[in-house]
């Protein structure tokens, strides 16, 4: 399931057709049978598995999340299955991701009373883009445009979704600030940290991506973390940021995006941490007005 889930977030990344058709063709290529064929018909929306409905989701995901942080990451995300995803705190004993036949087979074949704890060991063995596209696929609310494959010894699905026109570079970098972090492996001492970075939207900062920092930068934030914490949710910290204090930050990015599910109506696509920006004052972040101007005159 990983592997398909990052099949749908790559293609969601680029904008150009014949790159879209090379990842696609690349991706069945690599990917065995049954496997294979029942990704083609996803694609192609010619599989539609029987829906899971979000509140048997939303109940499981409520004895692992803790409520004050799905209520944040919810105000930020906007949709409850992608709130999920990004908050989901796994069981580690589970390490065996789903195959796609197995999560097909499961919908068609378990009774209700046997589909949640099903559902449940999905989720734990997924990393965060698999149980993106794991929930979305189950729900029913996996968009992926229609394909045909014309060459069934060799599928190279042409589409609406690869023949958009192509859209200008919006690629780039900007300073950003951090408004939240949280260890990517809770247990350890140090470990990568998972941050939410954001823009100034007026006198507020609206988050507008996440990406994980490691090694000697994530020991920097993690010494700003200890000294500036103002709230916990869970193992997440929300750090102080305002026009006084804030930690700014070079953010690059593959492409500026709009996202109706989020309140800031756009994010940072393939966001990475770049360097730390030293003696930066929280004012000299972007803003989201700049962000939006830039995305609309490309």
């Amino acid at each position: 399931m990983n592997r398909f889930a990052s099949l749908i977030a790559r293609l969601e990344t680029v904008n150009d057709a014949g790159t879209k058709a090379l990842i696609v063709a690349d991706y069945l290529s690599e990917t065995p049978e049954p496997d294979r064929s029942l990704a083609q018909k996803i694609l192609d929306r010619s599989l539609k598995p029987r829906p899971v409905r979000i509140a048997l989701i939303r109940g499981l995901a409520d004895a692992r999340i803790d409520a004050e942080l799905f209520a944040l990451a919810e105000a930020y995300v906007g949709d409850v299955g992608e709130t999920i995803a990004l908050t989901w705190v796994p069981n580690r004993r589970a390490n065996r991701d789903p195959a796609l036949s197995e999560i097909i087979e499961a919908l068609s074949t378990l009774g209700r009373s046997e589909l949640p704890k099903r559902i449940e060991s999905w989720l734990d063995a997924c990393d965060e883009t698999g149980r993106w596209a794991l929930i979305k696929l189950i729900t029913g609310t996996l968009r992926v445009e229609r394909s045909a494959a014309d060459n069934k010894e060799q599928p190279s699905p042409q589409s609406e979704l690869f023949q958009r026109p192509p859209k200008k570079d919006t690629s780039g970098s900007i300073p950003a600030i951090l408004l939240y972090a949280e260890r990517t492996n809770p247990r350890a001492t140090t470990s990568p940290l998972r941050c939410t970075f954001g823009v100034w939207d007026g006198d507020k900062l609206a988050p507008i991506g996440h990406c994980n920092v490691e090694g000697g930068d994530a020991e920097r934030l993690e010494s700003f973390i200890a000294e500036h914490t103002t709230a916990r949710f869970g193992p997440v910290r929300q750090v102080r940021h305002d026009r006084d204090v804030a930690f700014v930050a070079e953010l690059a990015f593959t492409a500026i995006a709009e996202t109706p599910r989020r309140k800031a109506g756009i994010t940072l696509r393939g966001a990475r941490f770049t360097k730390p920006i030293d003696n930066a004052s929280p004012s000299d972040a972007a803003s989201l007005t700049a962000l939006a101007s830039r995305l609309h005159s490309a």
